[in-house]
């Protein structure tokens, strides 16, 4: 499977080239002032695998997700942490 990183609009840009300063200003727009990291790893088979790193990497105690997520892409039974939606 092909890392984002590495995808591009027809332009010829990189995704996140484009995308990550959008989100980043929109957070500012709306007051959000939270720590924000750009992490990509491409070895994941699956949703919650990805999860699973990322809240071992940053030392998550915690996600926050929507209702739909298990029905789409998250095995809750696999994370470690709590899982709130």
């Amino acid at each position: 499977k092909e890392s984002i990183y590495f995808k591009r609009y027809t332009n010829g840009y990189p995704i996140p080239e484009v995308n990550v300063p959008l989100i980043l200003g929109f957070a500012k727009m709306l007051g959000i002032n939270t720590d924000k990291i750009v992490y990509d790893d491409a070895n994941f088979q699956t949703g919650t695998e990805r999860i699973i790193d990322y809240c071992k990497k940053f030392g998550c105690d915690e996600y926050l997700t929507n209702p739909e997520a298990e029905e789409k892409y998250l095995d809750v039974k696999r994370i470690d942490v709590s899982v709130k939606r």
